[in-house]
């Protein structure tokens, strides 16, 4: 279902997340949204238990975004400006009895671009609110945007955000013609229509793209350039979960994810997965542990299964990102999580007292809605959007987990610091038929693609970069090994989810720094490679600016 923090909550020796990863957080909160156990699906429409778990996705998401946009004030989050624009697309790019058409939302920025033959940077949105929230959170592609004198492009992806096919919740209504049409597949289309208008638009036709993500977006960003290679020059793809279907080879290692994740805790803070386990033995079998902790303040139930799952959450997005390891990067506010706990056993606290957020007597409740701070680039405050089907844990998530991204995760308490949760494709199935009568086909996206193995992609691909850091738990789902000479895989030791594209900071590590290096490396080679291809000439000023260091 979810993993998540809620910083307002957190213990006084947590730092907040820094403002250039907020954003990769927030992504990550949904990308690893149906992982954590769902209740038994029974068959009322209206299962309680169902509805508890979703009030426990909707309360920590929420608060994760109001709390990354409160950060937006500081004027170095997003120090280039771009422009909202929308884009008449296709509701449906495959079926011609599904005519019309909707606004999709794209961000633009012609700041540090040459002008035409100079390259596009294009960034394949993903699975959060608000594509602005990508922008702010992928630091680095601006940084080489500058350096290649970039035009930047970021799409958001159709049935999230603003980039609704119909008015309020009819996107989402379980018919063939309406959510039906969210799909990957509709999505590269979407993207491959986007480039294709913004050359025109530009005068742009000869100026190679790249095209960028993290995570999801990092997967749907290999595969523009794996199926439409003639719209797009090469990819940059972080954190991609590219083998991340239940495949045989897949379902037998269902529970390496959550053995990473809980290596990070105790690389960075030897003996705290015991204390987590201790941690969910006190929620999960005392049936009077909820009261220690019920905060009226909370729209998160007071039950102790509710109570798990947000420990679960908040403990699954801190181990995503242990990068920087310092005490001033976020691997610290790991092991000060991990003091807290200690210190709360030897008060005779209850472990999760800070984790779950313990509120203090007479301390007041935070306001929902806090006031704007002033603008940073474009990204500002926002209430609480009052329609679900667009939050993080909305139908649009959940239904790609129910038919194109179905990642076999599961716990056993053995290797990981989690009640053991056996995954299962048929109960899987099972849930994904209650909510929106569809039953999981996976490999069918895979099989379309002509990706189900790593020789298939060396058959049919070039110019593609993977980059995963060591210490995230999805380089499980990853490419572990170059398949041909140009699709290149690049291990960051000590990397999180996605740290290589965020913004460089002081305290990168010297792997991190060479990680840059070679990503901006390969991104100039192929620019040069594809102005060849195209015709395109350069000053002799121009050339050497481009030229790989």
């Amino acid at each position: 279902q979810a993993v998540g923090c809620c910083w307002r909550r957190a213990a006084p020796s947590s730092p907040p997340p820094g403002p250039a990863m907020a954003a990769l957080v927030v992504k990550a909160l949904a990308a690893a949204a149906v992982f954590v156990p769902r209740p038994e699906i029974n068959d009322d429409a209206a299962d309680p238990e169902l509805a508890r778990a979703e009030a426990v996705q909707e309360e920590l998401s929420w608060q994760w975004e109001r709390d990354f946009r409160a950060q937006t004030g500081s004027p170095t989050l997003v120090p280039n400006p771009f422009e909202e624009l929308f884009f008449d697309q296709y509701i449906d790019h495959y079926n011609l009895q599904h005519p019309g058409t909707f606004k999709q939302r794209y961000l633009v920025s012609t700041t540090e671009w040459g002008g035409p033959g100079f390259p596009i940077f294009f960034h394949t949105g993903g699975e959060t609110t608000d594509v602005a929230l990508e922008w702010a959170s992928l630091g680095y592609v601006h940084t080489l945007a500058h350096k290649h004198k970039a035009l930047q492009v970021f799409v958001e992806h159709r049935f999230f955000g603003k980039s609704q096919p119909h008015a309020g919740n009819s996107s989402f209504e379980l018919e063939g013609d309406r959510i039906g049409t969210l799909s990957l597949e509709q999505a590269l289309s979407d993207y491959v229509a986007v480039a294709t208008f913004v050359r025109e638009q530009y005068n742009a036709s000869r100026s190679p793209v790249i095209s960028f993500g993290a995570s999801l977006s990092g997967l749907l960003a290999a595969y523009t350039r794996i199926k439409f290679p003639a719209v797009f020059d090469g990819a940059v793809s972080s954190s991609s979960p590219f083998f991340g279907h239940p495949g045989a080879e897949m379902v037998k290692r269902k529970f390496d994810w959550r053995k990473v994740l809980t290596h990070n805790f105790d690389t960075i803070s030897p003996g705290c997965p015991e204390l987590v386990r201790q941690g969910f033995r006190e929620l999960l079998q005392d049936p009077n542990a909820a009261q220690v902790f019920a905060d009226p303040c909370s729209k998160i139930p007071a039950d102790t299964n509710a109570l798990a799952q947000v420990a679960w959450m908040k403990l699954e997005m801190m181990g995503q990102f242990p990068y920087p390891a310092g005490a001033a990067g976020r691997g610290g506010e790991i092991h000060a999580q991990c003091m807290a706990m200690e210190a709360s056993v030897m008060a005779h606290n209850p472990v999760f007292s800070h984790l779950v957020g313990l509120r203090l007597p007479g301390q007041p409740c935070p306001t929902e809605a806090e006031p704007a701070p002033a603008k940073a680039g474009n990204v500002t405050t926002t209430t609480r959007d009052p329609d679900p089907a667009k939050g993080f844990f909305g139908d649009a998530w959940l239904y790609l987990s129910c038919t194109d991204i179905v990642i076999p995760i599961g716990s056993n308490n053995k290797t990981d610091m989690f009640p053991a949760h056996d995954w299962s494709y048929k109960v899987w199935g099972e849930s994904c038929q209650h909510r929106f009568h569809v039953q999981p086909r996976p490999e069918r996206f895979f099989e379309k693609m002509g990706t189900l193995r790593s020789e298939d992609l060396a058959a049919t691909a070039s110019r593609l970069l993977f980059t995963y850091g060591d210490s995230d738990p999805w380089k499980v789902f990853g490419l572990h090994e170059s398949p041909a000479d140009d699709i290149e895989v690049l291990t960051i030791p000590g990397g999180g989810h996605c740290s290589d594209l965020e913004a460089p900071r002081p305290d990168d590590s010297e792997p991190m720094v060479e990680a840059r290096t070679r990503i901006d490396r390969k991104v100039g080679q192929w620019i040069q490679a594809a102005q060849l291809q195209r015709g395109v000439k350069m000053s002799s000023k121009a050339a050497k600016f481009l030229a790989p260091q």
